[in-house]
């Protein structure tokens, strides 16, 4: 729920995942802020290779 709650924030505040290099600063964005609530990174180990376009 944290994840999503942090994703959604940031879209508030104007960022998004459209674009490869928006979509790298919107995943370290919330990364590091959840890390700062003590949330694994919620996109480890995912092999991007295999990801649906945006």
């Amino acid at each position: 729920a944290a994840h999503l709650i942090v994703h959604g924030l940031l879209h508030l505040v104007g960022y998004d995942h459209e674009e490869d290099e928006a979509a790298n600063v919107m995943e370290r964005l919330e990364t590091q802020i959840l890390a700062t609530l003590g949330v694994l990174d919620p996109y480890a180990g995912r092999d991007k290779r295999r990801e649906e376009p945006r």
